[in-house]
């Protein structure tokens, strides 16, 4: 079985179509990451208020709870 698989390594064009499916995601995804720091996604806190809006139907546990809520929240620009 570990013949057959190092042996394997000779063929790889079935490797080709997944390398450039991860170079497009990886593509992709940066490009929406950059688009996301140069708007003002980290100058107002948009997560915070979505976390503290949905804390109190949330079904986490209360350490957790807490957790978000006074040591995230606050200090959401330290964290981002």
């Amino acid at each position: 079985m570990l013949v057959a698989f190092v042996e394997s390594f000779k063929y790889v064009g079935h490797l080709i179509p997944v390398a450039c499916l991860r170079i497009f995601l990886g593509g992709y995804f940066l490009k929406h990451a950059l688009a996301a720091f140069q708007g003002d996604y980290l100058l107002k806190a948009y997560l915070a208020e979505d976390v503290r809006n949905h804390l109190p139907q949330s079904t986490a546990p209360e350490w957790f709870r807490w957790f978000l809520e006074y040591v995230v929240i606050p200090n959401w620009q330290f964290l981002r």
